[in-house]
């Protein structure tokens, strides 16, 4: 079966760029990324960098550096804080996601900040060149003001702690580091890093070593090592033709890295026989080993962390290739990796350091410290994990685009009720038939509203109804916003907004998601799903037609049901929560009865009632879990747990093996996408997993989770399922995965590419060898389709792909995309015979998807076959014991929408900050 795929290219948005990260190398090693307007996402690097929770933003906010605290609270974790450049310091509450006890830091501007490791106290650089100290205590109380150090003269813009000596380092903007006393603030060293010329610098970081090593980076390009006992410079390393914005050391202390603004990451290495902390080791020699240049601007940020990851060695054929999140394999834990097959089956050996850097660009590229010279970086997706920046309508008309606090809806034009005609004999006929439905779809899609709310607080969740006429949005303090809509084929107005009633008691809106239209009860319009984070309870709206004496009036709200779904095995006092409880994703069955939502959390476990103890001998536990929630009786129907990685998408899918009800239905199976890239089924009447023939290669028995057989180059973040089909496409930032959920796998899965990523070179020998092909065999192995993305390689029917590059031959307007069945660089052997067929396309790798926001998998809803279509009359007459033959009836029409996203056309409208002379003007 084919699929006419649409891609649309919508809207302006871009991700904010990364401005600090922060690793909690003290307690949980969770891993804090912090943007520009204020977003901060807390990962887990041990569970391919799963999001446990994420601060939605606010508008000129203006985030500068995170830190988490080194002493651990009496609920018996780490605590996150935050300042910005706007003057103020906050911390984020790791329980509901948001910002909490912001306090004035009386200054203008704020530029550093860091934790103390001995005490309660935070240090914060100003803009006067003061040092202000806070102390939060053990409690959960606010930061409160302590003291002021000595001030510098100039704003201090880098600080660091010495790990054991009570010494505190700051770099300020006229070029001198000073060494102070941290009870006192007496200064005890000053060290100058202006040139003998005269030439002034800012000391953008800054970090120091057990050894009273001092490293700095300035404004001039230079990493200087510095002798922190006798005040005087020995190294100085100038790889960087631009400002050195930070530094990180690893754990040892063997190597620094040190990346700018000229998107280099530079690595320092120290010779091992001086790595002993043993005095004079101050004057070891420091040389350069390598460098990487992942980033396209500035790198703003450095973080090492230290999780209990495995990294696999590669073979050497492959060192020369970039490598992945999924080559690399430093993503994941053992079981994770092993079972989901995200790698190969390389030999391992553990590392526990991997280097992370963030920049303007919006990519978090993760490194291999031991590695670093061989070893090529990696970046991770920008895109949010666990948030619908897209929504849509049942038919794709409608569009909603979020970016901030602004909703844009989109008209797409698409015509999908179109019908299909038969495929005929004639080359010409099918040939203007696809030149006239490519000028009928020809109409760009048209930005119709933008709907924005008071206030600066961006906009987590969003959700718009299957009939496009009902829009809802939440934000962390200003609540639930619904509005009605009115649309046309070639506008869409906001009619009203509908209020909330007075019974509904919400607090952090995590998840939203409307009910599906056929479950919608008689009298009804909408019905809408909304999960408060805060108290772990999912709510049931629905929306009924104004009164009878205000009939073109707003709909009304009411509350259909409130069920609770906090999980009582983790919330009693000696099971404390380290991660964000509320859900990532919310997915209702297609018969509307059933709703499940994820959660990707972790606790504390710890049999002492004591803060201290149960510090020293606490038991991190990941507790990912899925909740399912019945809608019709207002219950929670099962709850899936200890999940071995966290779960990052649902979706709902009919199997056969599913088991029936107690009414004689059989409802579809909850099929759950995990970070690790295992997908798994299970059944909601038994409450049990169910085996995927999938899962298992032709022949042998079904498996209880698939294991893809590729080598992903990033996590799968997404599932793609149509309605009443056994077939999905999992799908992240660079590729997609075609996998038929009642078919076994066959024994040489195939990776497809489109044409419009392929060289000119690689274009001409696929087509040669398409020819080749054609000459032997009397058959296409090329599929073409006269859409600008085609699948219809990925359904497994040799014939009709044959028959579909006979009949487009014809030059068409849209681009066309070829699909080749094997790689186009090798010679095409003999085609293996299995259980699954020649041709099956199971378990189909496109790697073709490098910014899609969206996809969506559809039927049209009248896709029937046109009448004939009349041939030209021949003079002589048929004869009667040969009645004409009637045209085959098309299938009906399968549809595949892609809404992908131009960032990349957005970062290479970046300024080049290389060519500025310094940097921040």
């Amino acid at each position: 079966m084919d699929f006419e795929v649409h891609r649309l290219r919508i809207g302006n948005w871009k991700p904010d760029s990364i401005k600090a990260v922060a690793c909690d190398d003290k307690f949980s090693h969770n891993l804090a990324i912090g943007k520009e307007n204020g977003e901060i996402e807390i990962l887990d690097p041990v569970d391919n960098f799963a999001m446990l929770l994420r601060v939605t933003g606010r508008d000129d906010f203006r985030l500068q550096a995170l830190a988490w605290s080194k002493f651990v609270s009496e609920n018996g974790r780490s605590r996150l804080f935050g300042i910005s450049l706007k003057g103020f310091l906050f911390e984020v509450n790791l329980d509901e996601g948001t910002v909490v006890h912001v306090t004035d830091c009386y200054s203008s501007a704020v530029w550093a900040l860091a934790a103390c490791p001995r005490a309660d106290t935070l240090a914060v650089g100003c803009e006067d060149g003061a040092v202000r100290l806070f102390e939060f205590g053990h409690s959960r109380r606010a930061p409160d003001y302590l003291k002021s150090l000595t001030t510098a003269g100039s704003r201090v813009l880098c600080l660091a702690y010495h790990q054991t000596l009570p010494k505190l380092v700051l770099g300020s903007a006229d070029g001198v580091i000073r060494i102070l006393d941290e009870a006192s603030g007496r200064v005890l060293q000053r060290l100058s890093a202006t040139t003998p010329v005269g030439q002034s610098c800012c000391i953008w970081s800054v970090t120091m070593l057990r050894d009273e090593t001092l490293v700095s980076g300035d404004s001039n390009g230079r990493v200087m090592v510095w002798d922190g006992q006798r005040g005087v410079a020995t190294h100085c390393f100038t790889q960087h033709s631009a400002d050195v914005l930070a530094l990180a050391v690893s754990h040892d202390e063997t190597q620094l890295f040190a990346a700018g603004v000229d998107g280099k990451v530079v690595c320092l290495r120290r010779n091992a026989a001086s790595s002993s902390g043993a005095p004079g080791a101050a004057h070891s020699a420091w040389h350069y080993t390598h460098s990487q240049r992942s980033h396209t601007h500035d790198v703003l940020c450095l973080a090492l962390c230290a999780t209990a990851t495995h990294q696999r060695q590669l073979p050497a054929y492959h060192r020369k290739r970039k490598r992945t999140v999924g080559d690399l394999g430093i993503l994941g834990g053992a079981q994770a990796l092993g079972e989901a097959g995200v790698v190969g089956q390389y030999s391992g050996y553990h590392s526990g350091d991997c280097l992370v850097s963030g920049g303007l660009d919006a990519k978090l590229c993760v490194y291999a410290v031991q590695d670093f010279a061989r070893l090529r970086p990696l970046y991770l997706p920008f895109l949010p994990q666990g948030q619908d920046v897209v929504q849509h309508d049942a038919d794709y008309r409608l569009v909603a685009l979020k970016q901030g606090r602004h909703l844009d809806l989109w008209l797409t034009n698409l015509r999908l009720t179109a019908t299909q005609r038969p495929r005929s004999n004639s080359r010409a006929e099918d040939g203007a038939a696809a030149e006239e439905a490519v000028e009928e779809a020809a109409e760009p899609p048209t930005w119709a509203l933008r709907v924005s709310v008071k206030g600066p607080e961006q906009l987590g969740a969003m959700a718009l109804s299957s009939c496009g006429t009902l829009l809802a949005a939440a934000s962390a303090t200003d609540g639930l916003h619904l509005w009605q809509l009115l649309r046309s084929d070639s506008a869409v107005t906001v009619r009203a907004k509908v209020a909330l009633p007075p019974t509904l008691q919400l607090g952090h809106v995590a998840a939203l998601q409307f009910r599906p239209v056929a479950a919608v009860a008689k009298g009804t319009r909408a019905e809408l799903a909304a999960f408060d984070g805060s108290a772990q309870r999912l709510w049931l709206l629905r929306f009924r037609d104004a009164a009878d004496s205000d009939a073109n009036g707003p709909w009304r709200c009411e509350v259909a049901a409130a069920v609770d779904c906090a999980d009582a095995a983790h919330t009693s006092p000696a099971a404390r929560t380290i991660g964000a409880g509320a859900p990532r994703r919310l997915a209702f069955s297609p018969c509307g009865r059933y709703v499940a939502m994820t959660s990707a959390t972790k606790y504390l476990e710890s049999h002492s009632d004591e803060a201290g103890a149960a510090a020293a001998g606490a038991n991190i536990v990941a507790a990912h879990s899925v909740v399912v929630v019945d809608v019709a009786r207002g219950t929670v129907a099962c709850r899936l747990r200890s999940l071995p990685s966290a779960p990052a998408d649902l979706s709902f899918a009919s199997l056969a093996s599913a088991a029936t009800a107690e009414d004689g239905e059989r409802p579809p199976a909850l099929l759950v996408l995990q970070q690790n890239g295992a997908l798994k089924a299970f059944d909601l009447v038994a409450h049990r997993p169910l085996a995927l023939p999938c899962a298992a290669l032709a022949g042998r028995a079904p498996a209880a989770e698939l294991r893809l057989p590729h080598r992903l180059r990033f996590p799968l973040q997404h599932i793609a399922t149509q309605r009443g089909a056994a077939r999905v496409f999992l799908y992240g930032q660079m590729q997609a995965v075609y996998v038929s959920l009642e078919e076994p796998q066959p024994d040489t899965p195939r990776v497809v590419q489109p044409s419009y990523l392929m060289t000119p070179a690689q274009l001409s020998r696929q087509t040669a060898l398409a020819h080749e092909l054609r000459q032997k065999t009397g058959r296409h192995r090329l599929v073409q389709a006269s859409a600008p993305v085609s699948a219809a390689a990925a359904t497994g029917d040799d014939e009709s792909a044959a028959q579909d590059a006979d009949a487009t031959a014809a030059p068409q307007k849209k681009r066309k995309v070829q699909f080749d069945a094997k790689d186009a660089q090798e010679a095409a052997p003999a085609p293996t015979l299995s259980a699954a067929g020649p041709s099956s396309n199971n378990c189909c790798l496109v790697d073709v998807y490098r910014n899609v926001l969206h996809m969506g998998l559809l039927s049209a809803p009248d896709a029937r076959p046109d009448d004939a279509a009349p041939t030209a009359t021949s003079a002589k007459k048929p004869k009667k014991s040969a009645p004409p033959a009637e045209a085959p009836a098309a299938p009906p029409k399968q549809v595949m929408v892609l809404i992908e996203n131009p960032w990349a056309r957005i970062a290479e409208s970046l300024p080049d900050t290389v060519s500025r002379k310094r940097y921040g003007t």
